[in-house]
C-alpha cells in the first residue's frame, strides 16, 4: 500500500489530505473489512513528501464529521444514516475528490482503498470493453460491477491507452469483428484481456432450458492464449440453490448449473467464493505462457452438452465421467518485446455480470479482482510485483 501510494503521491503539486470515514468496526456487519481499510490508510501515512495527512474517523460520528460529510456530498443534506457511511476524501489544491462507493462485494480493502485514491488523484485506470453491439443491458450491468475503473467501448479510444481489454460474451449478439485480432496485440505489447463469457448459451424452448451456441462464442480470443473451451456446461454438486414455486409457497433446491467454487486470485491477492452459472469447463493443454488455474469445480462434476433436463426439479445424476475441470484460468503470455509479459483471464460464463449473478457470493469482488490483474494494477502505480 505504501509503494503504490508513493507513487501516486509522486512528484510536485499541492499538498494532498486524505480523510477516510469508516462505520464502527465493533458494531459493523464488515468489521474485518473496515478493519482491514484503516489498516490500509495508516500504511499510507508518510508515503510520499505530499501526502500531508491521512486521517481515519471511525463512527459513531460527532456533528462535526456529519457536517464535512454533507458538506462533500457524502450525505444528503439532510436525513441519511451516517455510522453506516465509508468513504474517501482526498484534498489538494482547490480540489476535492470524494470516493464514497467503497463495499467489500468489490474485492480486498487494500486494493479498494489504492483504487479510490488513485480515482481521486488521477481518475479510474482505463479499461476497454467489446461487447455484442446489441446488448447494452450487459455491458451496462458489467459497468455497475466495475465501478472502480473507466470502462470506454474500444473502437472509441486509441487501444495504447488502455492497461486492459475486457471481452464480454453476452449471447445478445455477435461480438464485433477483429476481436481476437485485438486481444492479440495487447498481449504482444504486455497488456491485459478478460474474457468473460463462454459458447454455449442455455435458452428456453418448448418449456425447458436447452443448450445452444451462443452468438458470441469467444473462443477465437481464447485461443490468442492457447486456450480452448470443452463443449458442454459443468454441473457439479458443490452448488448454489434455487428457489422454485411450490405446492404451498416456495422451496430450495440445489441446483448444479450454478457451480459454487474458490477463485484464488493471481499474484497473492486473496480469495473468494463465486457462483458460476452453466459455465464450460477450460482447456489449457496448448497455451502459449504460464497457466494458473484459478477455481475449478469438485471431483464430483461432470460436463453435460446435452440440451435438456436444466430444470431445478430433475433428478441430477452424472451423464458423464466425474472429474474436476478448470474453470477460471490465468495465462502469463509472453510479450511481443520480451518485456512485461501479456495478462490473459478466462471466466467462463457471461452471467456473472447480470445484477441477480454479481450479488451472489464474492462474485463481484471476483471480477473486480481479475480485471486489477489483467491491468496490472501493480505496474499501473509504478510498483513491481515483487516489491514491496
Amino acid at each position: 500500500v505504501a509503494a503504490a501510494v508513493a507513487s501516486l503521491a509522486a512528484g510536485d503539486g499541492p499538498p494532498i489530505r486524505v480523510r477516510l470515514f469508516l462505520p464502527d468496526p465493533e458494531r459493523s456487519a464488515d468489521s474485518a473489512f473496515d478493519s482491514e481499510l484503516a489498516a490500509a490508510a495508516v500504511a499510507a501515512r508518510g508515503a510520499a513528501p505530499r501526502l500531508a495527512r491521512v486521517d481515519v474517523t471511525v463512527g459513531p460520528f460527532d456533528e462535526a464529521a456529519v457536517v464535512s460529510m454533507r458538506g462533500a456530498g457524502i450525505l444528503p443534506r439532510e436525513g441519511g444514516d451516517p455510522d453506516a457511511v465509508r468513504a474517501l476524501l482526498a484534498a489538494y489544491g482547490d480540489r476535492v475528490a470524494t470516493i464514497a462507493d467503497l463495499p467489500q462485494a468489490r474485492g480486498s480493502a487494500a486494493l479498494q482503498f489504492v483504487l479510490a485514491l488513485h480515482r481521486a488523484l488521477r481518475g479510474p485506470i482505463r479499461v476497454g470493453v467489446i461487447a455484442p453491439r446489441g446488448d447494452a443491458r450487459a455491458a451496462g450491468a458489467l459497468r455497475e460491477v466495475l465501478r472502480d475503473f473507466e470502462l470506454a467501448p474500444v473502437d472509441s479510444v486509441p487501444a495504447g491507452d488502455l492497461a486492459a481489454i475486457v471481452v464480454l460474451a453476452s449471447p445478445g449478439g455477435p461480438l464485433p469483428a477483429g476481436v481476437a485480432e485485438t486481444a492479440r496485440r495487447m498481449l504482444a505489447d504486455g497488456r491485459g484481456v478478460v474474457v468473460i463469457g463462454g459458447p454455449t448459451a442455455v435458452v428456453p424452448r418448448n418449456g425447458a432450458l436447452r443448450q445452444e451456441r451462443s452468438p458470441s462464442d469467444p473462443s477465437a480470443v481464447l485461443a490468442t492464449a492457447g486456450l480452448a473451451f470443452e463443449a458442454g456446461i459443468v454441473l457439479d454438486p458443490s452448488c448454489a440453490r434455487v428457489s422454485v414455486p411450490a405446492q404451498v409457497g416456495r422451496m430450495f433446491l440445489s441446483y448444479p448449473p450454478m457451480v459454487r467454487t474458490r477463485v484464488v486470485f493471481p499474484g497473492g491477492a486473496g480469495e473468494a467464493v463465486a457462483v458460476l452459472a452453466f459455465a464450460n469447463a477450460v482447456r489449457a493443454e496448448g497455451a502459449r505462457g504460464e497457466v494458473v488455474v484459478l477455481a475449478s469445480s469438485s471431483d464430483e462434476s461432470w460436463v453435460e452438452a446435452g440440451g435438456v433436463g436444466l430444470e431445478p426439479s430433475r433428478d441430477w445424476r452424472p451423464s458423464g465421467e466425474s472429474a474436476a475441470r478448470p474453470l477460471v484460468v490465468s495465462v502469463a503470455v509472453p510479450s511481443a518485446a520480451g518485456g512485461r509479459p501479456g495478462r490473459f483471464v478466462v471466466v467462463p460464463t457471461a452471467r456473472i455480470v447480470e445484477p441477480q449473478h454479481a450479488a451472489l457470493e464474492g462474485n463481484a469482488a471476483t471480477l473486480a479482482a481479475l480485471v486489477a490483474w489483467a491491468a496490472d494494477v501493480q505496474a499501473v502505480f509504478g510498483v513491481a510485483a515483487d516489491g514491496p
